[in-house]
């Protein structure tokens, strides 16, 4: 062989004495393996990644002895000690971080309710937590976000509250889905604009744009929440209406009887004082007939 890389020191023919230390990785990085790294293989051209593992049949530039190499999570590859050269959609020192990102049209600004190019900016590259523009709710002990990027390009959007159908089954709760106005939509709308209809099981959360294979892009979006009086106005429209043909109807039948009784009551006061016109008469002619 030629020699021996990256410092590496020729302690026999063809046997490289290769540089290595003990990583300081986990230092900077909670949770990172602890071990050694540095450069390794037989003219010590590999390097080392503590954050991945050896893959002995991978054949790539940054192992040029053909003896393998270290590989990083999710297809990414380890090109100098302990530093990991992510695929697409990934990244982190170990490449275990998903990227989420969108581009801002017309009617996701709009959504937005911002003229600020900065927080723009910022939810294009995080659509998912929205944590510059909403801060965190505390549930329980813990602090959330309106979602996560699980994947690339793919959000976990939070709900708080969602319609289970097993429990809705077993045990009859969590029956209701997502509020829908379906029969007054035509001529109304209840949304403002960062808000939206309930697409899935979430009753109450997030959720956002979505992409061909109807995984969420984003989560900017609030599932509507109506008041009560928005929730049921058709019923209350209904019911308002069969209440005012029934009170109707029943204002004119009273006011009818009322008339009747009225009129009744007048012939009687007429007979009445007929009556007693007559009375009168009658007594005055017998009195000037005796006399």
């Amino acid at each position: 062989m030629s020699g021996c890389l990256n410092g590496g020191i020729c302690s026999n023919k063809d046997n490289c004495y290769c540089i290595q230390t003990v990583s300081v990785l986990w230092m900077k990085h909670k949770g990172a393996d602890r071990g050694l790294t540095g450069w390794s293989g037989t003219d010590c051209s590999m390097p080392v990644c503590v954050q991945g593992y050896y893959d002995p049949f991978c054949f790539i530039d940054n192992s040029p002895g053909g003896e393998g190499c270290f590989r990083c999570a999710n297809g990414g590859s380890c090109v100098a000690p302990d530093f990991c050269e992510c695929a697409p959609g990934w990244t982190g020192f170990d490449c275990r971080t998903p990227l989420c990102e969108v581009v801002s049209d017309v009617v996701i600004r709009k959504q937005l309710k911002t003229l600020d190019e900065e927080k723009v900016h910022e939810f294009e590259i995080d659509p998912c937590s929205m944590k510059n523009f909403y801060p965190a709710v505390e549930i329980d002990g813990s602090l959330y976000n309106r979602g996560n990027c699980t994947q690339p390009n793919a959000c976990t959007c939070y709900c708080q509250t969602s319609f289970n159908i097993h429990m809705c089954s077993n045990n009859g709760v969590l029956c209701g889905g997502p509020w829908q106005d379906n029969i007054l939509s035509q001529i109304r709308n209840v949304l403002e604009p960062n808000e939206m209809f309930g697409t899935r099981s979430c009753v109450s959360g997030y959720e956002g744009i979505v992409d061909e294979n109807d995984y969420f892009l984003s989560c900017h979006l609030s599932i509507v929440e109506p008041m009560m009086t928005v929730r049921y106005s058709f019923n209350i429209g209904v019911i308002g209406s069969i209440v005012a043909v029934v009170g109707s109807g029943l204002y004119v039948y009273i006011r009818r009887r009322l008339k009747r009784r009225y009129i009744l009551a007048k012939i009687e006061r007429r007979k009445s004082r007929r009556s007693s016109e007559d009375s009168i008469t009658n007594a005055d002619g017998n009195a000037f007939t005796a006399y």
